[in-house]
């Protein structure tokens, strides 16, 4: 599939082993010697569990995004926001890192009027990419049963009326429910579980601190 301009993707390394942040590497560039720098750089160094096919998690506001990014850090998934409906932060941040088949993980207001802002964000994102794995993680019609959740009343701008309509927003799911959701998720989509990942990296950043000290 043909890549429109905006949607052009810039590169980056898709390698499984050990990787580290530049802002993790700047904090530390200040060391007597280059060994002292690289061996207080690696504590930030990360094993990919996904070996290159972490998913997307997608949200639909900031807020909820600030609620799970410890928890997107922590399994090494990337996350983002939409802020609604802002196409151009979806053509020129999101679409570039990510790829056709790709799994996206959509946590948003459930619109009972029909999700507008979610399908507006994938219809902008397949364009770019091709199809992608979509699932919606929250929240659901089977929550708002199951939690019973309650009902307001939203309005959309694009619309002289306002468009008034019922949703249910995700902070009527507690932010402990919403962050066992999707740690739940992303269990379930590793490839192996992220104890066993985390005993490598620790085995690996010893082997690697020995090596640069000399040992």
């Amino acid at each position: 599939m043909r890549r429109s301009p905006t949607c052009a993707r810039t590169a980056r390394s898709r390698g499984t082993g050990l990787s580290t942040r530049p802002a993790a590497w700047s904090r530390c560039s200040r060391r007597p010697r280059f060994a002292e720098w690289a061996a207080a750089a690696i504590g930030q160094a990360r094993i990919d569990p996904w070996d290159g096919a972490a998913p997307l998690v997608l949200t639909e506001s900031r807020s909820l995004a600030g609620v799970l990014r410890q928890s997107a850090y922590r399994y090494a998934v990337p996350i983002a926001s939409t802020n609604g409906q802002t196409g151009g932060f979806l053509h020129t941040k999101v679409a570039p890192e990510i790829t056709a088949g790709q799994q996206v993980i959509y946590l948003g207001d459930l619109d009972l009027a029909g999700g507008h802002i979610e399908a507006n964000t994938r219809r902008v994102l397949e364009e770019c990419t091709g199809s992608l794995e979509w699932e919606r993680l929250a929240v659901t019609h089977d929550q708002v049963a199951e939690h019973g959740l309650p009902t307001i009343v939203k309005h959309d701008r694009r619309y002289k009326d306002g468009h008034p309509h019922e949703a249910v927003e995700t902070e009527a799911l507690s932010q402990a429910l919403i962050v066992e959701l999707l740690t739940a998720e992303l269990d379930g989509l590793l490839p192996e579980p992220l104890e066993a990942v985390q005993v490598r990296e620790r085995a690996e950043r010893a082997e690697v601190r020995a090596r640069l000290n000399g040992s």
